[in-house]
């Protein structure tokens, strides 16, 4: 690792040069991560000279054929950050204050980077002339970066599908690629990717096609799967397996995306998606002729959930007020346990008897089936 000279890197320079970034090699975060106040206060703390923290950059290849010099491992959001402030993204806090005045230190409050330099020129050149403390890293070794990238950002948490994009290997590129291209995501689910949401999902779906059965979705599930794929080096193994999972996938996407509207309501719970996604895959495995998935009676189905639930609260509003929980309507019992198990969306067992009572009302009749103990705990805990 290497410092990089003073010149090189103050506000004004790092912006000119940012072109030459790759402000987004694969195991990096969406950007916007940032608040308004965070953005703020970091310009305020470049402005006022107090130390901020380092940046990280990987020196890359020449022969990679890439005409990025630099890939940021760590200073994403700051870099971002300096050049928002630079082209009016954002203003100063209306609680700026110059920490080196000895009067009128409000004066540049709420002033954005155009006004700044017209009225207040020494502060918009000791913005432009902040050096960043950024330190050079000389490496072909991706999972030395990849180590690195996590290691930095512990102190703002990546979650769980930022840090499995980091892992490398076969398959978070097919995660990436799922999202990016397929109209399933792109056209049907109104889930946002902010916080890669669509990436968890995707994973969800490549692991559970993986398996071929229900099985937890949980964190360490997932992490697990995705390292499968990869070597000891991060480099991506077992890639003809990677490309048919991709490959039987997309099918049932395919499927889906026939099914369902475009920004479709019935696909707002990630718990409901991977319920459908199972039942979509199971039903192209055991090849059962017509498909019971039909959207009509999906919405029936979330209908009378609804309803379902409708009834319960007046029930038990009807108990807590010391009255008798009676009336014509009855409670469903298999459509209560379904929601009560929506709230453990990543346990296996779960996630099978939800999928069991949706196929149960899809065949016109009602589930039955006891509940294994440990879901019966959660049912009626």
């Amino acid at each position: 690792m290497t410092k990089m000279p003073s010149e090189q890197s103050t506000v004004e320079h790092l912006i000119g040069e940012m072109e030459k970034f790759n402000l987004e090699p694969d195991y990096q975060r969406q950007s916007g991560i940032w608040s308004i106040e965070k953005r703020q206060l970091f310009v305020d703390s470049l402005i006022n000279g107090y130390d901020v923290p380092k940046l990280y950059f990987h020196l890359l290849s020449r022969s990679g054929g890439s005409s990025a010099r630099y890939a940021i491992v760590d200073g994403k959001q700051r870099l971002e950050t300096v050049r928002g402030f630079r082209d009016g993204d954002f203003d100063l806090s209306l609680d700026f204050l110059d920490a080196t005045a000895n009067k009128n230190e409000d004066a540049a409050a709420g002033m954005g980077y155009r006004q700044l330099s017209k009225e207040q020129p020494a502060l918009a050149a000791r913005f432009s002339k902040a050096s960043l403390d950024v330190v050079v890293i000389e490496t072909d070794e991706e999972e030395v970066i990849e180590e690195l990238f996590s290691r930095l950002n512990e102190a703002v948490p990546l979650n769980a599908p930022e840090k499995r994009n980091a892992i490398g290997g076969a398959i978070p590129p097919i995660i990436r690629r799922l999202v990016k291209r397929h109209r399933f995501f792109r056209r049907h689910l109104p889930i946002e990717n902010s916080r890669y949401r669509q990436y968890d999902l995707a994973a969800k779906f490549l692991y559970l096609a993986h398996a071929g059965q229900f099985v937890a979705t949980k964190r360490r599930d997932l992490d697990d799967f995705v390292r499968q794929y990869r070597d000891t080096k991060g480099r991506p193994v077992r890639l003809a397996e990677a490309r048919r999972l991709l490959s039987r996938v997309s099918h049932t996407l395919d499927r889906m995306a026939s099914v369902f509207e475009e920004q479709d309501e019935l696909l707002s719970s990630v718990g409901l998606v991977t319920v459908y996604f199972m039942a979509f895959l199971l039903e192209e495995k055991r090849a059962t002729g017509s498909s019971l998935m039909v959207r009509s009676r999906l919405v029936e189905f979330d209908a009378l959930r609804r309803h379902n639930r409708s009834v319960l609260r007046a029930q038990q509003a009807a108990i807590a007020r010391g009255e008798t929980a009676g009336g014509e309507r009855t409670v469903r019992q298999d459509l209560a346990i379904f929601d009560r198990l929506m709230q453990s969306p990543n346990d296996g067992q779960a996630l099978e008897y939800r999928f069991k009572i949706l196929q149960a009302f899809l065949r016109d009749s009602q589930f039955r089936e006891r509940l294994p103990k440990e879901l019966e705990r959660k049912v009626t805990a």
